[in-house]
């Protein structure tokens, strides 16, 4: 039943990138190299319109289900991290990473997290990084407009009418600006990658010679804590620690 949802679910590409990529010939080809089972040429065309636009979460969306049904899993799992860092909530992307997910070797449990912070993990996922800006900027305009007119009227009424809207969207603006620079540095500092071999050995230094620690395989996400010249120091989901050499993976 998971496997036919996921068909349906990535059978019907998206077609926003039509209005957003000068070339909507390529995005036709693309799809039609999909819907054909050519996943290849589909692969290569969506790699070409990658590179004329910057972002897209449904771009990467459509290139990780290209790369799935290509039996290319750590690929597949690349541009759905990809996607869902632009639309976290976004219904399709989760159900087809998890399927993805359901399909690794490795099958490590995350450390547990306090309720609170999966709930203010939820809030400030709430919205893009984009959107949370926006409302910012939107909250500092209305709340000085607000205090402007509370300054400049002179009828009690009408100031008592002008300051408690201008104390709550001065509030909401300093709340939303907070999340917006947190995710800001989020995005900047918090670095995960996916392994891209079959097997791949943890190492206690980053030196081939140096003890192993654990065995990981392809499609895993791990979380970038370090880099010493070609290795990076990594955390497993369940907080265990290594170095890996960086051909071994490829950058969220």
């Amino acid at each position: 039943m998971k496997k036919l949802t996921l068909t349906i679910s990535i059978v019907f590409l998206q077609i926003g990138l039509l209005f957003a990529n000068s070339n909507p010939e390529l995005i036709e080809e693309a799809n039609e190299a999909y819907n054909a089972g050519n996943y290849d040429i589909a692969i290569a065309k969506y790699d070409r319109i990658l590179d004329s636009v910057k972002e897209s979460a449904e771009l990467y969306y459509n290139l990780g289900n290209a790369y799935f049904k290509n039996d290319q899993l750590a690929p597949a799992i690349l541009n759905y991290e990809r996607a869902k860092q632009l639309e976290p909530f976004n219904e399709r992307i989760n159900h087809n990473l998890e399927f993805a997910k359901q399909q690794q070797k490795d099958a490590i449990e995350k450390l547990p997290v306090m309720f609170y912070v999966r709930w203010w993990h939820k809030l400030t996922k709430l919205f893009p990084l984009k959107t949370w800006a926006t409302l910012s900027i939107i909250l500092i305009f209305i709340s000085s407009l607000l205090w402007a007119l509370f300054i400049s009227s002179r009828s009690v009424s009408k100031r008592k009418a002008f300051f408690w809207p201008a104390i709550v969207t001065a509030i909401l603006f300093v709340f939303t600006l907070f999340i917006s620079l947190r995710n800001y540095n989020h995005i900047r500092e918090d670095k995960s990658a996916i392994i891209f071999e079959n097997v791949v050995t943890g190492k206690s230094s980053p030196s081939k010679d140096s003890e192993n620690l654990f065995i990981i395989h392809e499609g895993l996400k791990v979380h970038i804590l370090n880099k010493v010249g070609e290795w990076y120091e990594v955390r497993l989901p369940d907080g265990t620690v290594g170095w890996i050499h960086k051909s071994n993976m490829k950058v969220i």
